[in-house]
């Protein structure tokens, strides 16, 4: 059972399971007309992220604030892509560094502000899978 402790936004909430202790919940809709010390629809729940107070934890709510709920959507997607297609299991702390990167990316790219990458011949010929990825996530914005 999760109990809601704080709602971030519709689609993610800071919650506590006797199991786990202290979690981040995300999933569409899953704070929707709720508030603090309600459960969650635990059908809902698309990803968790336990909280041992490490900076990770830190970062993942102090974004969580900031970042609209299509960017974890969004990295979600890109992350179980990456995850079948190197047959591994990317870190959790990936979810927040590439949400990150996206929103500012995005960002950037409204702004006008383009970035050269000066390695991008490079990582095209070392890191051809991981390279093939990225266009797969650039495809999806």
């Amino acid at each position: 059972m999760l109990k809601i402790k704080k709602i971030f936004n519709n689609n993610a909430v800071l919650a506590e399971t006797q199991a786990a202790g202290e979690v981040v919940a995300l999933g569409k809709g899953i704070a929707f007309g709720k508030k603090s010390g309600d459960t969650v629809d635990e059908t809902l729940v698309e990803k968790t992220f336990s909280l041992n107070k490490s900076a990770f934890a830190a970062r993942l709510t102090e974004i969580l604030g900031e970042i609209p709920p299509d960017y974890f959507r969004l990295t979600n997607r890109i992350v179980n892509h990456a995850n079948q297609q190197l047959n591994c299991t990317l870190s959790n702390n990936i979810y927040v560094s590439l949400t990150d990167h996206l929103y500012h990316a995005v960002q950037r790219l409204q702004n006008h502000q383009s970035l050269n990458n000066g390695l991008l011949f490079e990582i095209k010929r070392l890191y051809k899978n991981e390279y093939l990825i990225g266009k797969y996530a650039v495809d999806l914005i």
